[in-house]
């Protein structure tokens, strides 16, 4: 026995080696990530440092040309001051407005800061609104000056992935490698095909994982139900209440893992004890005291609610591959217990209802106990013909 155990726990060590193999290959892929966008955000930042002494360029100019404009808007105000002095000195001489404004533009055309084919009185009204003008000339003259200074964004043209194409491929094969190894173990078995076709029709809901023994480890869909260590702690309960079939309740688990040299095996039943109540408590070491129970197995015993008998099927028998499936009879009421279509143990009606078996919901609950290692739920199972 202590040789099997050893190989069992070589096994495992192997398994929590390549996984941590693959552990360490994901982090020096988010290292590399992180690199790589720290030299983005250097990249962009330098960017935006040049896009930033672009603007103050842009500005500086703006304000050059602000102040010449102001400087022609003084000289044409006092222009226009000592023409209005001179008309008053010498009123026989009167010079309209058209052309003092002509004299202006004459005077000043000389000058290389006036614009030459603009009209200066105009220019002076729309003057506050210049330097936005000016702005949006150079941000068309230079795209590269843009006002828009947020950083790139995965969405935008421009913008580069921060984790490439074969990054990804090295998560996605890390992250197969440890499924790979999860389903060597028997740790992530999902169902076949044939009965993930009848899942929608069919009455099995998955095993709870909010209610589950210390020592059982679920695979993610809920179907798979493994004991991790020791021989108690393994108990797995239904999420949901069996839903009536033609011929009554029923469940079915098929067998994935042994373990030679155990007295005893796996125990099978219903229960209504809800597991949504449970979550908050620490399941019992065994599913026989699981309150409102009714079991069949382990070393060929029978627990209803808690009261111990004998029966004459011994569940440490059962081969990897085997299909176990547990009936209540919706005619009878008897519980009977079936081995690849086989009956191998019965409980009347008359029994349960003495025992306590009521009218409440039932939920499909298995003990992944001592030779038997690891079960499946067959969601798509219906009872074997008589």
């Amino acid at each position: 026995m202590d040789h099997r155990w050893q190989g069992k726990a070589s096994e495992w060590r192997q398994v929590e080696d390549a996984a941590a193999e693959a552990q360490q290959a994901l982090r020096a892929i988010v290292t590399e990530a992180e690199a790589r966008v720290q030299a983005e955000h250097r990249r962009e930042s330098e960017e935006v440092v040049a896009q930033q002494a672009r603007q103050e360029q842009v500005l500086l100019s703006l304000a050059h040309e602000l102040s010449q404009l102001r400087a022609a808007h003084e000289r044409l105000q006092a222009q226009q001051a000592q023409q209005a002095q001179a008309k008053q000195a010498t009123p026989s001489k009167s010079l309209d407005k058209t052309t003092i404004v002509e004299e202006v533009l004459v005077r000043t055309s000389s000058t290389p800061k006036a614009e030459p084919t603009e009209d200066l009185s105009k220019t002076v009204e729309v003057n506050p609104k210049l330097p936005l003008a000016e702005e949006e000339k150079a941000e068309k003259a230079t795209p590269s000056a843009a006002k828009k200074t947020d950083l790139p964004t995965a969405s935008s043209p421009d913008a580069s992935p921060i984790v490439d194409r074969d990054v990804m491929r090295a998560v996605e094969k890390a992250r197969a490698a440890v499924a790979e190894l999860q389903r060597h173990a028997g740790l992530l078995e999902v169902p076949s095909l044939a009965c993930m076709d009848t899942v929608q029709v069919q009455s099995c809901p998955p095993f709870s994982h909010e209610t589950v023994g210390l020592n059982i480890l679920l695979s993610p869909d809920g179907y798979t139900a493994t004991r991790s260590c020791g021989c108690r702690e393994s108990v797995a309960i239904c999420k949901g209440p069996l839903q009536l079939q033609e011929e009554g309740l029923y469940f079915e688990v098929e067998v994935l893992q042994t373990v030679d040299g155990w007295l005893g095996g796996l125990g099978i039943g219903v229960t209504h004890a809800n597991p949504s109540a449970l979550k908050d408590q620490r399941l019992p070491d065994k599913a026989s005291k699981v309150p409102g129970s009714f079991i069949l197995g382990y070393a060929g015993s029978k627990y209803l609610n808690g009261n111990e008998d004998s029966i004459s099927w011994q569940p440490d028998q059962l081969r990897v591959g085997q299909r176990v499936g547990l009936l209540l009879d919706g005619t009878t009421n008897d519980l009977a217990v079936n081995v690849d279509g086989q009956e191998v143990a019965r409980v009347l009606g008359d029994e349960l209802r003495l025992q306590g078996l009521g009218l409440d919901p039932l939920y499909g609950i298995v003990d992944v106990y001592n030779a038997t290692l690891s079960v499946r739920l067959r969601p798509g199972a219906t009872p074997p013909r008589a």
